[in-house]
């Protein structure tokens, strides 16, 4: 691994307004994990939100698109190309040579499927798959009719 890349960890959790963080002042919120990677780490202080549903948010999050230019939808059955998910940042970054892993929930439709999620292709594109499409408890292989789960993007330069 060359040393002069960084590694990254890119956490995306459902709803989670960046004032909910007990290192931004929550007075109420305990987050010492997260405060203490804020307080190693970067923050994204600026970033905001361009859809109230989680699809077409997180895909905005990897494109970097507005929700009416990449055309992905809560529940419409659109789904990325591979084409489109090719210039996501997550993409980029593997081919400048960072491992690129996946853990938690992905939710962002791709290549066809059953409203894209069933596609098998995430599966194919990282080189470590703990995920899945849908909404997920602990073990985010493992579906529940429950709770929300953060996807976490583990990219490790090779």
């Amino acid at each position: 691994m060359n040393s002069s890349y960084p590694n990254v960890i890119y956490i995306l959790g459902d709803d989670h307004r960046a004032e909910q963080l007990g290192s931004r002042g929550h007075p109420l919120l305990q987050t010492p994990n997260l405060d203490k990677l804020s307080r190693q780490d970067v923050q994204f202080t600026n970033a905001f939100c361009t859809s109230p549903a989680c699809t077409p948010s997180r895909t905005c999050h990897y494109t970097g698109q507005w929700e009416r230019k990449h055309g992905i939808n809560f529940n419409s059955g659109s789904s990325l190309s591979p084409e489109a998910w090719a210039r996501s940042f997550p993409m980029r970054l593997k081919e400048a040579g960072y491992y690129l892993g996946w853990v938690g929930k992905n939710h962002v439709p791709a290549v066809g499927g059953k409203c894209g999620y069933d596609s098998g292709y995430f599966e194919t594109v990282f080189d470590y798959w703990y995920g899945n499409h849908g909404h997920s408890g602990f073990y985010p292989k493992e579906q529940c009719s429950g709770g929300e789960s953060t996807g976490m993007l583990a990219l490790i330069r090779r």
